[in-house]
């Protein structure tokens, strides 16, 4: 974990981000919180994994971007672990999504604010 907050930068892969990502959470993290967030917004990981990793570390911003890219009767395992350890408002936004309502507006305004990181 130093060497990702050492001012050397180690860089995050697809192991060390589920190794880092709960530290940097637990400890508050932020600048190491947004690298995991850019990195998994970047990088191909199974859709049910980055939502469930958005939902659980707060990464509100990669929630939104997961959203607005899924398309209504996508085909999602809605019977898995991961689905199943999401929270009830994360639930409710992919079967909304499911369904074919379009991404609520609260999140369409609140992805234009996170346009800075």
């Amino acid at each position: 974990m130093l060497q990702c907050i050492h001012p050397t930068y180690k860089e995050i892969d697809d192991q060390t981000v589920h190794i880092l990502l709960p530290l940097a959470f637990d400890y508050q993290m932020d600048g190491l919180l947004h690298r995991c967030e850019c990195f998994l917004v970047q990088h191909k990981l199974p859709f049910l994994e980055k939502v469930w990793l958005a939902d659980r570390y707060k990464l509100n911003r990669l929630l939104v971007l997961c959203l607005r890219e899924m398309r209504p009767n996508s085909k999602i395992d809605l019977t898995g672990s991961r689905y199943y350890g999401l929270s009830d408002r994360v639930k409710v936004l992919l079967l909304e999504r499911l369904h074919g309502s379009t991404v609520p507006e609260v999140f369409r305004n609140f992805h234009k604010f996170l346009k800075i990181f």
